[in-house]
């Protein structure tokens, strides 16, 4: 009974897949697995209402050299002959010109064509040619005489009631993972629409759900309130719906090959109709009264200084050139003026690196290269006898002939919060680790505001976690004969400093007017 109940079902789903999926492979799977019957009329293999060529290429690729993709009949023989020795198999295949399936595909692409595998490596669905399926004529369809295709039968189930019993067990397994697709498909809804829509799938799916792997939790610890009973919620929900998600992968595949893209994120960034951006603006607006704090600032302070010079002293006519006769006193001193008011101290930006050794830039080299853009190895340097120095500042003139202080240092941990406004750029090792105790809450969020640099000599590994942060990345030689390379990476390096301190950090640079 289970069975009889079972197999309209699968049909049903199998009729549906072959009028929009135009899949030649899936729907082979799907008749295969409910005992449809496939028909091979003419040059077409007939699919219940739709057909496709005979040689239609499916996504099933060969482990032959090439690896080419079978036809859609070279399966559809498979099947049918699968009972038969390998030497008895290629003969059969000869004489009705079929393209044979190769013997070390046969056992994974009968597992998977009989519902015994989920998938196959060989599966290539994004690789694989579109072929659009045909409705079969009506006239065709009425005709038609040729014969269904009749599995062969492994000879221990030559008993009728073995045949049925094996049937059974077909369909009824087919039939529980259908409804555990549907449990995951009602989870999946769920958790896309939010958390009002799964309290409905709870009460309408969650038994069924039970039914599927990782799905049996969800009823129970559902209905937890708040706190880690939403996690557990969400956790379950998604363990249902992995189900689904599994059993949907090569027919979404098939599908997003299918499609064109009309928009993407560059297309709705354009924003048509869209007359204000009030994030963009206030961002914007904020940024404009930063700067125009700051040229107060820098006014205020030129308006200090110039009060601060002591006026001209006037010159005396009538004190006499000579001192008179007899006069013990000399020729008074000047009175001592005041000493001009100190100028604002410059600002300083700060650069912070690595303090590993193995690092290609720390404390060790880091004056040589900025300064002489000469690289030479921290280990070379330690191993002569040179001290590795607590802290570095230089001064660096810029290509528009603003300058800035620096201060490269190496521990960060002990900077207060005025002094992270002034780090202007982080040269990083390529460990997450040596970001801890920072205060930001990510390295996103860290390379959003603060210029992010990671070097390497060109004979290292490049960084696999460098390569999802928003950092500029320099690769040199460290041979002698190339230090050339050495002089175009530090160049580089300076510019992208300048443009990201002209950008976020505009304190830090000393315009030509504010040098004399």
């Amino acid at each position: 009974c289970a069975a009889a109940a079972a197999a309209p079902a699968a049909g049903g789903f199998a009729m549906d897949i072959a009028d929009t999926l135009s899949d030649p492979l899936t729907l082979l799977r799907r008749f295969t697995m409910t005992k449809q019957p496939v028909k091979l009329v003419g040059d077409y293999l007939v699919f219940g209402r739709v057909r496709f060529p005979r040689a239609a290429p499916t996504a099933y690729r060969a482990s032959t050299k090439g690896k080419p993709f079978y036809p859609v009949d070279a399966l559809w023989f498979l099947l049918q002959k699968q009972s038969l020795k390998p030497g008895e198999y290629l003969r059969e295949c000869t004489s009705n010109q079929m393209m044979p399936v190769s013997r070390p595909d046969q056992r994974a692409l009968l597992a998977y064509l009989n519902g015994t595998a989920d998938s196959s490596p060989a599966i290539d669905m994004t690789g694989a040619t579109i072929v659009t399926a045909e409705p079969v004529p009506a006239d065709e369809g009425a005709t038609s005489a040729a014969a269904p295709m009749e599995l062969d039968e492994p000879d221990d189930l030559e008993d009728a009631q073995a045949r049925e019993e094996a049937a059974a067990a077909v369909a009824k397994a087919a039939a529980e993972k259908e409804r555990e697709e549907a449990a995951g498909k009602a989870a999946l809804a769920a958790l896309l629409a939010g958390p009002h829509a799964q309290v409905a799938v709870e009460a309408d799916g969650g038994a069924d759900a039970a039914d599927g792997d990782g799905g049996g939790g969800g009823g129970a610890e559902a209905a937890a309130p708040d706190g880690d009973g939403k996690k557990k919620k969400s956790k379950n929900m998604m363990g249902a719906a992995k189900a689904y998600i599994k059993a949907d992968r090569a027919a979404t595949a098939a599908i997003l090959k299918r499609e064109k893209t009309l928009r993407d994120r560059r297309a709705i960034l354009c924003a048509p109709g869209v007359s204000s951006f009030q994030s963009v603006t206030h961002i914007l607006e904020a940024f404009k009264a930063q700067q125009k704090a700051l040229e107060r600032e820098e006014q205020k302070a030129r308006r200090d200084r110039s009060a601060a010079k002591p006026p001209p002293q006037p010159s005396s006519s009538s004190t006499s050139s000579r001192p008179r006769a007899g006069s013990s006193s000399s020729k008074a001193a000047p009175p001592a003026s005041a000493p001009p008011a100190g100028k604002a101290p410059k600002p300083v930006a700060t650069i912070v690196v690595p303090a590993a050794i193995t690092s290609a830039v720390n404390l060790w080299n880091v004056s040589q290269l900025l300064r002489e853009k000469r690289w030479i190895s921290p280990v070379e340097l330690k191993q002569s006898g040179a001290a590795k120095p607590a802290e570095i500042k230089l001064e660096h003139c810029f290509e528009d002939g603003s300058r800035a202080r620096f201060l490269v240092i190496e521990n960060a941990n002990k900077l207060s919060e005025a002094e992270w406004r002034n780090v202007a750029c982080v040269i990083v090792q390529g460990a997450a680790w040596q970001f801890k105790g920072w205060p930001f809450k990510s390295e996103a969020d860290l390379f959003t505001k603060v210029l992010g640099v990671h070097m390497r000599t060109r004979d290292e590994t490049p960084n696999q976690l460098v390569k999802s942060w928003n950092v500029e990345k320099y690769a040199f030689s460290k041979e002698k004969v190339n230090q050339h390379d050495v002089a175009v990476t530090v160049s580089s390096f300076w510019q992208a400093v300048h443009k990201s301190m002209t950008v976020q950090k505009p304190h830090l640079l000393m315009k030509p007017h504010q040098l004399s």
